[in-house]
This record gives structure tokens, sequence and C-alpha cells, in this order.
């Protein structure tokens, strides 16, 4: 794939609530190395206009996304297993728990697909059942 890419982040959450859905289409870097994926991205902020750096690894078993700008975090998501970090924004720091149940990845030559799904606690609560999916396909000139 180009090293230039559109990027489409479309991200649900479940709750007994109801459900919410955000989606993001950006442009991006993307590359490959000792095989493993990268992507790299800038997003807005909804409320502030602030800029979020995102960085993205991806490998067939280990999910990293470091977010850095009004937002900060580290999340990491592997298969059957709960991990925990700091999600920091202009409001406050939490703990996040992410449990992830399933990591699909489709791979061709001219587009990538990555499906998360998984369990989010907010400070040892549960909160969501949740699925992100990832879009890459080469940026049209």
């Amino acid at each position: 794939m180009t090293k230039d890419v559109l990027v489409t982040v479309r991200g649900l959450q479940m709750t007994p609530d109801g459900d919410d859905t955000i989606e993001v289409t950006t442009t991006g870097k993307y590359y490959e190395k000792d095989g493993k994926r990268y992507l790299f991205y800038d997003e807005i902020g909804d409320d502030t206009n602030l800029i979020v750096k995102n960085s993205i690894q991806i490998t067939e078993e280990h999910v990293s996304v470091s977010k850095k700008g009004v937002i900060n975090a580290q999340m990491n998501f592997e298969k059957e297993n709960k991990l925990v970090s700091v999600y920091e924004t202009p409001y406050g720091q939490m703990e996040m728990g992410i449990y992830t149940t399933g990591i699909c990845l489709d791979e061709q030559d001219d587009f990538l697909e990555l499906k998360l799904e998984y369990l989010l606690e907010i400070n040892n609560q549960h909160v969501s059942d949740s699925e992100i999916l990832l879009q890459i396909r080469p940026q049209q000139n």
C-alpha cells in the first residue's frame, strides 16, 4: 500500500442507555516494517478544535494506539487480555481498562481493515461494549 492514505475510523459504544457511533475520515501516513504496520494521522477535537496526534501499531495479535495532544492516552488491545492505562483529558484523568474480545485484520494490496471488539471500563466500572473499525485506503491524487 502507498504511504499517503485515507483513514476512516468508526467507533461504536453499546450501553444500556443506547448505542453511540462516531466516524472520522482524514488523511494519514502508513508504513510497514518487520511485519508490523504503522499508521499516523491527526484528528481535531470536537469541543476544542485542538489537534490530537494518533499513532497506531498493528500486528495480528496486538494493537497499540497512542494519542497525544488535548487527549493523551496509550491504549493497548490484546485478545483475551485486559490491559489498563491512564486516559488524560482537559477535564482530568481516568483509569481505562480494555478487555479485548476480538481482533480481526483484513489486508489486501490496496486496502486494510482492522476491527477491534472490546469491553471498556472507566475507573474499574464497565461502561460499554465497544467496537472500532479502522479502514485504510490509498489516498487518491
